[in-house]
């Protein structure tokens, strides 16, 4: 499965929702898992810890 270009680029603008759609999409798609589902979650991960820790 080719990666999105525009999986990074959700999180640059602060489009979280956007992708942990995408994340459930990648979800669904990857049965066995797969690298671009892992890298969006940890992105989305490192994304929320940095949130957590600008409050």
């Amino acid at each position: 499965m080719k990666r999105p270009l525009n999986c990074s680029q959700m999180l640059i603008k602060n489009d979280l929702a956007g992708a942990e759609k995408l994340l459930a999409r990648l979800d669904k798609a990857c049965t066995f898992g797969c690298e671009e589902f892992q890298d969006l979650k940890k992105s989305i991960q490192q994304y929320k810890a940095k949130k957590r820790n600008e409050n």
